[in-house]
Order: structure tokens, then C-alpha cells, then sequence
């Protein structure tokens, strides 16, 4: 690997540190993307009170599909067409 590639990859390693993702057991990440979740959840339930800041509510919306995207992806829920049972008989 170059310098250049070393620098990178030591940058990243400390982003991820700091965001505190690399402290994350594997058994552990599905429970922090539930609670990344619950609390935009929370945020945009405030912001749609409030009634204002609009790019924050889309941008909230979006991080909390991008993460329900993420959950069905390592399996930890299921597609939205699975949960519900096909009635017809």
C-alpha cells in the first residue's frame, strides 16, 4: 500500500474510532442501529411538532430509512412485504 493509502486508511480508522463504530461488537450493532433509530424517531416526531426546519425533518427521514435499510440488510428485520401474511386462500 502507498503512503498516500496508509494516511487514508489511518484517517478512516480514527473517524470510525471517534464515532465510537469500531467499539461495536458484531452481536451489538443490530441493537445500536434500533437505537439510532428510536431516537430520529424522536427528533423527527419534534421537528414535525414544531412545524419547521424542514431539510432537517427530510434529512431525519431519510437517515431513518437509510437505517431500517441497513437492519433488513444484516437481517434484523424483515422486508415490509414479509410481515404480512398472504390470506388468500
Amino acid at each position: 500500500m502507498s503512503d498516500q493509502g496508509d494516511v487514508a486508511g489511518k484517517r478512516i480508522g480514527e473517524l470510525l474510532a471517534e464515532a465510537g463504530l469500531t467499539e461495536i461488537l458484531p452481536g451489538d450493532f443490530s441493537l445500536r442501529v434500533k437505537e439510532a433509530k428510536r431516537a430520529l424517531m424522536g427528533r423527527l416526531y419534534e421537528l414535525l411538532q414544531l412545524r419547521s426546519n424542514d431539510l432537517e425533518s427530510r434529512s431525519v427521514a431519510h437517515s431513518i430509512g437509510t437505517l431500517r435499510h441497513v437492519e433488513r440488510t444484516l437481517g434484523g428485520e424483515p422486508p415490509a412485504s414479509a410481515t404480512v401474511p398472504d390470506q388468500k386462500s
